[in-house]
């Protein structure tokens, strides 16, 4: 079965929402036979932590994006929690994932600080 493309973006809308308000962990990367990138939480404001983990991927693989510092990741899938800079910028960004000549590519929306307000606009969380 196909979706139409307002069907499909629904549905990422719909996923991405209940991802972030359950802290389900959330897969954004590509699925394919190379490495996977975990994003926990994939919706934060600056100064929240993420979790970042590489699955598939046979040696340590590094993580880099606009919104943090590079970083390196173990082979375990434990994953590694970080914070993102304080000073960057509301907007969706693309964490790249490096393994061994392997790439994944995952997004994190960066929220402005205030109520986290979701994609969708019907639901305000207060973050203490």
């Amino acid at each position: 079965m196909r979706l139409s493309r307002g069907a499909a973006g629904a549905g990422l809308v719909a996923v991405v929402l209940t991802a972030a308000v359950t802290g389900v962990p959330m897969v954004l990367a590509a699925q394919s036979a190379g490495p996977v990138l975990r994003v926990t939480p994939a919706v934060v404001k600056p100064t929240d932590h993420i979790t970042l983990s590489a699955q598939g991927c046979p040696v340590p693989a590094e993580a880099f994006s606009e919104a943090f510092d590079t970083v390196v990741l173990d082979t375990n899938g434990r994953g590694r929690t970080l914070m993102i800079d304080q000073d960057v910028p509301p907007g969706r960004y693309e964490i790249t994932l490096s393994c061994n000549g392997d790439a994944s590519t995952a997004s994190l929306v960066v929220a402005p600080p205030g109520p986290l307000v979701l994609p969708l606009g019907t639901i305000a969380l207060a973050r203490n």
